[in-house]
């Protein structure tokens, strides 16, 4: 198992159950609807599974190429909708 690896099944890991727990505390202080949060943490969980199981068969070249392009992908998205706001 590389390094890359376990680093990346960590943080997936991570930011799911840190969403699960925010979730809980804020639907028990009445700030979530649990009926939209539902369905998100079960996104959340396949996502966490799919992500590990490409973890799993890609290296650490790929892994890091791929999120370069997600990285990339997601500023892209970020400069379009700021472009659109402000004309």
């Amino acid at each position: 198992m590389c390094a890359l690896w376990i680093s990346h099944a960590t943080s997936l890991a991570m930011v799911w159950c840190t969403s699960f727990l925010a979730t809980l505390t804020h639907a028990a202080a009445g700030n979530t609807d649990i009926r939209l949060a539902i369905p998100l943490l079960l996104g959340g969980s396949i996502g966490l599974q799919i992500g590990v199981n490409l973890c799993n068969k890609l290296g650490g070249r790929e892994l890091k190429r791929y999120f370069t392009f997600v990285v990339l992908a997601a500023a892209l998205l970020v400069a379009g909708k700021l472009i659109s706001l402000l004309f």
